[in-house]
């Protein structure tokens, strides 16, 4: 595990282990135990009231690296709350009932988001070009769809980001989504919520690059200046709605005004893919998660209601891949094929088995997790004999196993079909 130092705001409660090393004043890395309670910190902050406390809370977050080997943290979940709370109201206090609705609704994000191919989506926004904006567009590919593709990476991180800016950037009216700012301006604030502005302190893979931060910063200085220079908000919607129609502007003289056009469709060409985000919250139905004038949470029953609630959440952690011939184990932990020492094995070879009947064991920090069948089928090979107390890892062959249906598995054909449909049904 590797750790970035802590910022000015950040008190951290880390039992030491981001201390660097008083010698070489280097971090000392450690191996940390996967578990339900394996807490790395205790993150505290201050403000000067609970929205102020909550920004600086998001802004360490944002800027917090945590790096390690298979390395699993709730981080992204915290700033991707601490961002939907400041989008609806800082004063909202979450429970612990809430969150299980919460996460079920950004599995149901996360359920549409994972089927989003950002090339597709591209070539379709690229076919309807012109053939001057196609040259435009052209440059702008990884201005546009790096953000996006980081971003959609993680639910939580695109649930914290889609939250904050519903009815503040954008807003829902009937099945449309509609910008209330210049969309050129949500793109920046999207580099910065996911930490990737220029900054020469980190790679390039972390951040936007040149060629990209030209552009856009090029593009934020001609919406500065024209609202300079026309008395409106560099972030107007009103003025790219002006400008969209040619319609001529105050402060503007008449010979600029066909120059300041082909700028300002340059600038704003492909920034549609961006409404992709605003859609994936609306047609998941996450943005039915809302909080009410009592400052209560409004949860819709999709997200309440244990049948559909669970299943939702299971995008958010789907089990490990495996073939149809054999049984995984959906976590790492202790193996034990047997309840207590002295009872027999819970399945053996040639035994058949139902649709969640459990099969083994899985200790982690003393919760004995028994593992049920995924599906029906007959115990062909077990290949952890007498390997009880032995550590196990996630995704790890437990039984070969013969199935009573054979269980399809989707081609390349069928996948690449269905992340079509859901990107397309986005933009």
């Amino acid at each position: 595990m590797n750790w970035s130092k802590p910022l000015a705001d950040e008190i951290r409660d880390d039992q030491g282990i981001s201390i660097r090393n008083p010698d070489m004043g280097l971090f000392v890395h450690y191996k940390v135990a996967g578990a339900y309670d394996s807490n790395i910190a205790l993150l505290i902050s201050h403000g000067e009231n609970r929205k102020d406390n909550l920004i600086r809370l998001g802004n360490i977050l944002r800027k917090t690296e945590l790096r390690g080997y298979d390395l699993q943290t709730n981080l992204l979940v915290h700033y991707g709350l601490i961002h939907w709370i400041l989008g609806k109201d800082a004063m909202f206090k979450p429970s612990t009932s809430f969150m299980i609705s919460y996460l079920a609704g950004v599995g149901a994000l996360e359920k549409i988001i994972k089927d989003v191919d950002l090339e597709i989506a591209w070539k379709k926004i690229i076919s309807e070009a012109s053939a001057d904006l196609k040259k435009v567009l052209s440059r702008k590919l990884t201005l546009i769809t790096r953000p996006i593709g980081e971003l959609i990476k993680d639910a939580h991180l695109s649930a914290g980001f889609i939250g904050f800016h519903l009815n503040r950037s954008w807003k829902i009216s009937g099945s449309k989504i509609e910008w209330l700012r210049n969309p050129i301006f949500i793109l920046a604030d999207l580099y910065h919520y996911l930490n990737m502005e220029a900054d020469p302190s980190l790679p390039p893979s972390e951040q936007i690059w040149d060629h990209d931060d030209e552009v856009l910063q090029k593009a934020l200085s001609f919406y500065q200046e024209l609202a300079k220079r026309t008395g409106s908000n560099p972030d107007s919607i009103e003025l790219v709605a002006s400008l969209n129609v040619g319609k001529s502007l105050n402060g503007i003289e008449a010979g600029l005004l066909s120059s300041v056009l082909a700028s300002h469709n340059g600038y704003q060409s492909g920034l549609e893919l961006l409404k992709l985000l605003p859609y994936a919250g609306l047609n998941s139905g996450f943005y039915k998660l809302e909080v009410d004038e009592k400052l209560e949470a409004v949860i819709p029953e999709e997200f309440r209601k244990t049948e559909t609630r669970d299943s939702l959440i299971k995008f958010l952690a789907p089990p490990p891949k495996a073939s149809s011939d054999e049984i995984v184990a959906p976590m790492g932990g202790m193996f034990y094929s047997k309840e207590a020492p002295d009872l027999p094995p819970m399945i053996k070879v040639g035994d058949h088995f139902k649709a969640g009947q459990p099969l083994f064991i899985v200790e982690v920090m003393k919760m004995f997790n028994k593992i049920s069948a995924p599906f029906s089928g007959t115990v062909k090979e077990i290949l952890l004999n007498d390997s009880d107390g032995k550590i196990i890892s996630k995704g790890q062959t437990i039984f070969k196993i013969v199935p009573d249906e054979v269980i399809h598995i989707e081609t390349e054909a069928e996948i690449t079909e269905r992340k079509k449909k859901i990107t397309l049904s986005l933009i």
